[in-house]
């Protein structure tokens, strides 16, 4: 006979990676090179895109619910290839609508993987580093700081982002605390920013999207706001803003919109965006329904018109301009049917985010909700929804797919309570 000793179980060695965390670095590492632009980011870029593209393959399976309950989604980046067929330019357009395809599905591909909290950190991370690299070169007085960015503006709506995210964190219990004993630092460094930058338009963003995180963490910040005393205090407190408001505009005879204009130092046109509304206005004209497809217009070579604007308005040829309209730019050069399949996607994006904020709360629906808030009042002046690898807008994208994830669990715990129920389990 032969003796044998104990059997010896296989060591399992600890897992220092997960899948999770893997992807979470991957996801966060985009997220800061997209951030800002900085010379030579396609090095990271590129390669980073390839990855998406090929783990969207990879993980079809884990994406695959998101897609048939985010799909409309998806119309506003196949009408941008579609457009190639009759664009101006068909090259620029159809790498433009490959670049808006991808950019949606690295939205699917993160909300598949991460959660909410997961994204915020990541953001956090990425504008807290950019925040302190333009702190360094930051100036005070008459002259606007611009930090790491090519303009005030930029930098005014970079670290209002910064803002909100921190003030999200800085109240979000679900942080470790250590985490949230930073954020009010970066948060204070955030708004020194955005006065520095003396941008018009990222201070009275910043004092929007405090005053939404604030109310937000009142009203929704642990959970639901459907409860009745919540309701109540929420619909007295618009009521007696919404009736203040009224009474000191039509008694002092107030124009709200000018008086703010004038406050900040802006003209009634907008730092002249209404004259480049005209323009737009004159070219929808010729091709209102399809458009002239992506980068179809602002060609200052071949458009006289386009020389004609620049020369206005003292731009020069090696610097990109737009209609600071993003509905504008989006029907010259994707026509109305474009407008039509942005504004359904927005608006579907919206009300999803807005039933998670209402339905689900907690801050991380907070911070979607302002974002979304800054996206939407950003897209009357600016040029950029649904441009590709925008941070914000993709955000919005993403707050909308972890609502449809959401729901997508509570659907499928029901059906397994049903089944158990069912069979006497």
């Amino acid at each position: 006979m032969t003796l044998q000793g104990p059997i010896q179980q296989p060591v399992q060695r600890p897992v220092l990676l997960t899948a999770e965390t893997r992807e979470h670095i991957i996801v966060s590492l985009w997220i800061l090179v997209t951030y800002t632009q900085f010379p030579k980011d396609e090095l990271l870029l590129y390669p980073l895109a390839l990855y998406f593209a090929y783990a969207t393959v990879r993980d079809i399976k884990k994406i695959e619910p998101l897609l048939y309950g985010g799909w409309i989604l998806l119309i506003f980046p196949i009408w941008s290839i579609l457009a190639t067929i009759w664009a101006v330019v068909p090259v620029q357009s159809l790498k433009s609508g490959l670049q808006v395809a991808l950019t949606m599905v690295i939205c699917f591909y993160a909300a598949a993987w991460l959660t909410p909290r997961r994204i915020m950190l990541s953001v956090f991370i990425a504008a807290s580093v950019i925040g302190l690299l333009s702190l360094g070169s930051a100036v005070s007085g008459s002259e606007a700081a611009i930090g790491v960015f090519t303009h005030k503006n930029v930098l005014g709506a970079n670290m209002t982002i910064l803002l909100v995210t921190s003030l999200c964190v800085m109240l979000d219990r679900g942080f470790p605390q250590t985490i949230r004993l930073i954020a009010p630092g970066m948060a204070a460094i955030a708004f020194m920013l955005v006065v520095f930058s003396q941008s018009a338009t990222g201070l009275l963003l910043s004092l929007a999207g405090m005053a939404m995180v604030l109310g937000g963490a009142i009203f929704v910040g642990e959970s639901s706001i459907l409860r009745l005393d919540r309701l109540v205090v929420l619909c007295a407190t618009g009521a007696c803003g919404f009736l203040g408001l009224s009474i000191i505009a039509s008694v002092l005879h107030i124009d709200l919109v000018g008086d703010v204009l004038d406050a900040v130092g802006k003209n009634r046109t907008i730092t002249g965006r209404t004259v480049l509304w005209d323009y737009a206005q004159g070219e929808i004209q010729d091709r209102p329904l399809l458009g002239v497809g992506n980068g179809g217009f602002w060609r200052w070579e071949q458009s006289p018109l386009v020389r004609r604007i620049f020369e206005e308005f003292h731009k020069s040829p090696r610097h990109g301009f737009t209609f600071h309209n993003s509905y504008y730019e989006i029907i010259v050069h994707l026509g109305y049917v474009g407008l039509a399949f942005a504004v359904t996607a927005l608006s579907w994006a919206a009300f999803k985010i807005l039933r998670g904020l209402l339905g689900f709360g907690g801050m991380p629906m907070v911070f979607f909700a302002t974002i979304l808030m800054i996206v939407f009042a950003r897209s009357f002046v600016e040029s950029d929804l649904f441009r590709q690898f925008v941070l914000t807008h993709m955000l919005v994208w993403m707050g909308a797919l972890f609502v449809v994830k959401e729901q997508l669990a509570i659907k499928y715990a029901r059906q397994q309570m049903r089944l158990q129920q069912a069979y006497g389990g």
